[in-house]
């Protein structure tokens, strides 16, 4: 520093250096950070010679501040749930010829960390920090201006999806998820599960009955840690579609014998609006008289199991009309007495008819008029 004293006579011109006792010097020559005793050890100057002086050593009264080093750490990087990679320090002013070494770059994950207490996936700004130089002039710089950014990559995540299962008809109810790498202490809750029923659906839109393999797929992560993992392969995934039960109730139907069959029709208790049953019945062979059985024969659905309630087809015998030997016959037999020639029967005739087949004439009577007796027939024995 500046050497100063306090009693030269004004105008003598009195000079003195001081210097810096003990200097350190770093690998590029410079001195040292630290503080230092500065001492005065002459005196020079036109005058000098007019004064004595002794030497003079001051308190540590010098001192060599550090340097902040300028510069960038570069852009770390890892999976998530993997070991942190932080980018590497460079700076821009550190004095050349010091031995910096290496910089410890240390990422702070403070108030970023996932429930297992991981740094989440995504991207952080200025999170990297140089905690420490490693080179013996490290002492001389300071480096808290020196930070970089990080990003952290999804995890994929793996498992398996359960075989599910459902009614035809029915909502369809996917299988359980389960997961082989997720972290011990992050929270999934259940994810949305896709079920692909393109190609597969009938004429009502629902999924037919049948087993379809890998037609489920994992589409979402839920659960406060899902944004730290990305969908990655699940093995299973197939799915089963059991048929629905369907009443089918056949309709009684009659016809006279020698007549075409009717058309043998059903009732239906189940079947979804927009589908249908192929096939027909048909029933038990056979044209006499008598009730033969209807059968479900190929009426059927694949969708539907078909619980069949069977009815009865009744052949009846046809109406018979009389038989006449001739047309006169006919006429005989549908007109009156009188349109036959005969002449009308008088009320008197008719009475004497009616009395005649109420009082007949007693077998047993005595003859009349003298009238000789016919002895009856002998009786066989």
């Amino acid at each position: 520093g500046a050497v100063s004293f306090g009693n030269v006579v004004s105008g003598d011109v009195v000079n003195a250096t001081a210097s810096i006792d003990s200097p350190t010097l770093s690998s590029s020559g410079h001195l040292n950070v630290g503080n230092y005793t500065q001492s005065i050890g002459g005196i020079s100057g036109t005058d000098a010679a007019n004064y004595s002086f002794s030497g003079y050593t001051s308190g540590s009264n010098y001192t060599v501040g550090q340097l902040a080093l300028s510069g960038s750490i570069g852009l770390g990087s890892s999976t998530y749930g993997s070991a942190l990679n932080a980018g590497s320090a460079s700076f821009t002013n550190a004095i050349s010829g010091d031995n910096l070494g290496t910089a410890t770059v240390t990422v702070n994950i403070s108030g970023n960390t996932s429930s297992s207490g991981n740094l989440k996936a995504g991207s952080f700004t200025g999170i990297e920090n140089i905690s420490g130089l490693s080179g013996t002039d490290a002492g001389n710089y300071t480096y808290t201006s020196v930070v970089g950014n990080y990003n952290v990559a999804q995890l994929s995540l793996n498992g398996a999806l359960a075989t599910g299962s459902s009614t035809y008809g029915s909502a369809l109810s996917a299988g359980t998820v389960s997961y082989s790498n997720l972290l011990t202490g992050d929270l999934l809750s259940t994810p949305t599960v896709n079920i692909n029923t393109t190609g597969n659906t009938s004429s009502s839109n629902n999924l037919n009955a049948g087993s379809y393999t890998g037609i489920q797929s994992v589409s979402a992560l839920n659960g406060t840690d899902a944004g730290n993992y990305s969908i990655g392969t699940f093995t299973g995934g197939n799915y089963s579609v059991s048929p629905a039960q369907l009443s089918v109730i056949a309709d009684p139907k009659s016809k006279i014998e020698g007549n075409t069959d009717p058309l043998l029709t059903y009732m239906t208790y189940g079947l979804i609006q927009g589908d249908t049953l192929a096939g027909s019945l048909n029933r038990d062979s056979g044209e006499a008289i008598g009730a033969y059985m209807i059968n479900q024969n190929t009426l059927g659905n694949p969708n539907y199991t078909i619980v069949y309630t069977s009815a009865n087809l009744t052949i009846s015998a046809a109406a018979t009309l009389p038989v006449v030997d001739s047309i006169s016959d006919i006429v005989a037999t549908s007109q009156p007495d009188h349109e036959l020639g005969n002449p009308p029967e008088s009320p008197d005739d008719k009475k004497k008819k009616d009395d005649k087949d109420q009082n007949p004439a007693d077998a047993s009577a005595p003859p009349q008029n003298g009238s000789p007796t016919t002895p009856p027939l002998p009786v066989c024995p």
